[in-house]
């Protein structure tokens, strides 16, 4: 069972990623992908592990992951795990 400490802090800390992390309700303005992208996923593993040093573990998920291609007006969904609290993000379109 949590302590009152434990929730304040928790609350805290959402508080602290809203005011960070901001994600648009829509993309379409950045919708410039009209032809499949595909992607090496081992080496996107290995450009975020190199980039992203607070990440502890990434998901690539949705329908890319599946098919190693990113459809055209789609994007790439990653989430991601660092050592403070969890975030997703859903990245820009390439």
């Amino acid at each position: 069972m949590s302590s009152r400490a434990d929730d304040k802090r928790s609350e805290a800390a959402m508080e602290d990623c809203k005011k960070n992390f901001v994600m648009p309700l829509s993309k379409h303005h950045i919708d410039t992908n009209t032809h499949p992208v595909a992607f090496d996923l081992e080496r996107l593993g290995y450009a975020l592990e190199s980039e992203l040093t607070d990440v502890l573990f990434a998901y690539v998920h949705g329908s890319a992951a599946h098919t190693g291609v990113v459809a055209p007006h789609s994007d790439l969904d990653i989430a991601l795990l660092d050592d403070h609290l969890m975030i997703t993000h859903t990245s820009t379109k390439r």
